[in-house]
């Protein structure tokens, strides 16, 4: 096989507020070339788009001029620049350093299948994945955005119907992987509806009947106590963490999640920003086509944990 495409007639291309990217697709790869002007952030540019809590795609790169920092979700970080080649797995932020946009080469292998695989929401924005073990999170990304973008709500059947030829045994295959999946969504959401001090959003997440307890409070049981709960601590603190899952247990309609975080709350009095770690215990219930959390419980992670 002898195959040639040239970059500057891309096979698909993207502009966006901070840049554009221009893809080729050969037999078997994605080429793409991403050129990201000063101010483009992931978490700003992209998250809104996707739903994720961070970027779920793996990548294969190398960075032709400018700079780009990345902070992996466990808060491993790298500065990037020209001659820079680097393999960053999913689960990242990443941003531009600097005045001079960065302009980086992005290898994906695409299995041996012209062109990716690629998922759409039906009015037309395509999500890419390289492999097939990403499905999941381009499942959710299609999700996210026809619910932000267009107030629809899409079921994961309607989704994958759109993908074509590669994924029919998708619907059905590994349901516990796809439980596995959704209960991480649902924790995540947890954290971003945190960050952002959203109470509604938050409690929205348990079951009326859930528990809490946390460390120096009486257990709080019920969505109304829950409530008071973290309307008191968000009016007194901001509370910046990220979850890192240690494992997700499902058996039938009950599920367990033990998970890490690492971050900082913020006394909203005085300014002051405490360094935290904490672990995390979930158990989680389902509640017709969603799971929800019935009891939470979490304490500071020890010394050496």
């Amino acid at each position: 096989m002898l195959e040639a495409k040239n970059i500057e007639t891309p096979d698909e291309k993207y502009t966006f507020e901070h840049g554009e990217v221009q893809i080729v697709n050969l037999t078997g790869m994605t080429v793409g070339r991403a050129t990201f002007r000063p101010g483009w952030q992931w978490s700003t540019d992209v998250k809104p788009v996707v739903g994720t809590s961070s970027c779920q795609i793996a990548h294969s790169s190398y960075v032709v001029s400018g700079r780009f920092h990345v902070r992996m979700d466990d808060g491993t970080e790298v500065e990037l620049g020209p001659g820079d080649a680097h393999v960053v797995s999913p689960g990242h932020d990443a941003w531009v350093v600097g005045d001079e946009p960065c302009v980086a080469i992005d290898f994906s292998s695409t299995g041996g299948l012209l062109g990716g695989r690629v998922l759409r929401c039906p009015c037309g924005v395509e999500f890419r994945v390289a492999e097939d073990h990403q499905l999941d999170h381009l499942v959710a990304a299609v999700q996210e955005h026809a619910s932000a973008s267009h107030g629809h709500q899409l079921t994961r059947d309607h989704v994958l119907a759109e993908v074509g030829a590669g994924f029919e045994g998708a619907r059905d295959a590994g349901p516990e992987r796809q439980d596995e999946n959704a209960i991480r969504r649902v924790i995540e959401a947890y954290g971003d509806r945190l960050r952002a001090g959203d109470v509604a959003g938050i409690v929205s997440l348990y079951t009326h009947d859930a528990t809490v307890m946390a460390p120096d409070l009486a257990t709080a049981s019920g969505t109304a106590r829950i409530s008071d709960v973290y309307t008191a601590a968000l009016d007194a603190c901001g509370m910046d963490y990220k979850f890192e899952f240690d494992a997700v247990h499902v058996s039938g309609d009950s599920a367990v999640a033990r998970t890490r975080t690492t971050g900082a709350t913020t006394v909203r009095a005085s300014g002051a920003a405490v360094p935290g770690r904490n672990r995390e215990l979930f158990v989680l219930r389902r509640a017709g086509e969603e799971w929800l959390i019935s009891e939470y419980m979490f304490q500071p992670q020890p010394t050496g944990a």
